[in-house]
């Protein structure tokens, strides 16, 4: 809807410039054909999307334009205007089956509306339809800055509204939106915003195509948000629950001054399946802070649900601290056999969060395979008794760990000097040097004496396990 409204601000401010610097011409059909290829340029350059003039009308005191915007929604705009004091008044209507805009996508759209003031100051105000609902609103732009807003639309589709913000349509239900904010821009500014999705399902058919997970049946969403407006500051409480996971945020202050962003979050996930798109699974709650200023957003989070305390923060780079999580919780988190159990400690610092490079440094004490998890695995029989150390640190490079990687245990000791492991395709590759302190510990069949140790070298590779 943003773009909508861009869109015809721009259509009502270069309409009042051409009146004003186009008013010695002469206002006749050739004239007016003369200047529709202009229009249509300037249109195009300020929107930036193909606009198609198909008419375009200047004569005194009144001015009119139809066209055809990105070859998806027509646009008719009638303006009656008064020369000397730069001010005009009139009509728009905006319709369109279908409106596609880079990733987001609104259908059904029909908003007619008035308009009214000039370029420093305009008030508009219309209503219509959009995501299968009923919409009407108003509001003034003052100096370019949206003001005195309110807006009322119930019975929005969910699905739609997802799909406008560029998100699959995961959830089908209704949301109401109730805004009303008419003294914004003011020192004793007040105002309210209500947002409430209703009880909802979510499409498991398409998490289904999407993420190859079954959600459990009758999976819903419900949630609310509110907020409030104290001066310039803008106060928000949202609280959003499902069988699958609940979020709340607490304590949100928004500075429309500075856009100064502040709030304080927790998320209780009950299956990281579909917030990970499959890749994760398992319990994860997460308690902490968000700031956003300066266009830069800093991400804070706690969490002790794998055992010991995950810490992390995220902006333009990211740190995480690992300090004594259980093996036995991560490995069913990062859908892994189980089969050690131990605590991983160390750090992990990405400089480039978009670009995925950083530096690594983890170890695991107090490890010990689990024999029959291992057996399953490898066909290979160890001791029940046995304990193990890891040491590993290196370079992170599009989702590509490389560095060198040291095992030292009561059944061997490896040593991977040229490790490379890809965290998307889940596969290795590196030079091992090798060191079995007893080979009738893994081969019962050896028919060698015991305590016979057992070294190589060589190239290991696998995938996924």
């Amino acid at each position: 809807m943003n773009k909508f409204i861009t869109i015809l601000l721009w259509v009502l401010l270069f309409l009042l410039v051409s009146i004003v610097g186009l008013f010695l011409f002469s206002f006749t059909h050739t004239g007016n054909e003369i200047l529709k290829p202009y229009v249509q340029e300037k249109l195009e350059h300020e929107i930036g999307l193909p606009v198609e003039v198909k008419k375009f009308t200047l004569e005194s005191g009144t001015s009119s334009l139809d066209m055809l915007i990105n070859k998806q929604a027509v646009a008719h705009v009638v303006a009656q205007y008064d020369l000397w004091s730069q001010s005009f008044e009139g009509t728009y209507h905006v319709k369109a089956d279908t409106f596609t805009h880079e990733s987001r996508k609104l259908k059904n759209v029909d908003i007619q509306g008035s308009f009214k003031g000039n370029s420093e100051d305009i008030f508009m105000e219309g209503k219509g339809s959009a995501f299968n609902a009923k919409l009407d609103y108003r509001f003034n732009i003052i100096n370019d800055v949206p003001q005195k807003i309110v807006v009322n639309m119930q019975g929005a589709e969910f699905a739609e509204v997802l799909e406008y913000l560029g998100h699959p349509a995961l959830v089908e239900g209704k949301i109401d939106i109730d805004i009303d904010m008419p003294d914004m821009g003011e020192d004793t500014a007040s105002g309210y915003g209500h947002i409430v999705l209703n009880k909802s399902s979510f499409n498991r058919t398409l998490v289904k195509e999407l993420y190859d997970y079954t959600l459990p049946e009758k999976s819903y969403l419900t949630g609310t948000l509110d907020a409030k407006l104290e001066g310039q500051d803008i106060k928000l409480v949202g609280n959003v629950q499902s069988n699958l996971f609940t979020l709340q945020i607490k304590d949100a202050n928004v500075d429309m001054v500075s856009d100064h962003l502040s709030a304080e979050y927790s998320l209780d996930v009950k299956d990281m399946r579909i917030l990970s798109k499959n890749k994760l699974a398992g319990l994860l709650k997460v308690d902490g802070k968000v700031e956003k200023m300066d266009k830069v957003t800093h991400v804070v989070g706690t969490s002790h649900s794998l055992g010991g305390t995950l810490e992390f923060t995220v902006d333009e780079s990211s740190k995480i601290t690992l300090d004594k999580l259980y093996l036995e919780k991560l490995l069913p988190f990062f859908k892994q056999p189980d089969y050690a159990k131990g605590q991983l400690s160390g750090t992990i610092n990405l400089d480039n969060v978009k670009l995925k490079t950083g530096i690594y440094d983890i170890q695991i004490d107090k490890g010990v395979l689990k024999t029959k998890a291992l057996e399953k695995m490898s066909r290979y029989k160890i001791p029940i008794e046995n304990r193990f150390t890891l040491k590993s640190k290196g370079k992170i490079s599009d989702t590509v760990l490389t560095g060198d990687l040291k095992l030292d245990s009561t059944l061997t000791d490896i040593s991977l000097s040229s490790l490379a492991y890809d965290l998307k395709q889940k596969s290795l590759l590196s030079d091992y040097d090798i060191l079995i302190h007893d080979v009738n510990a893994v081969m019962h069949k050896a028919q060698v004496a015991k305590g016979t140790p057992v070294s190589a070298k060589g190239v290991l590779k696998f995938k996924d396990k």
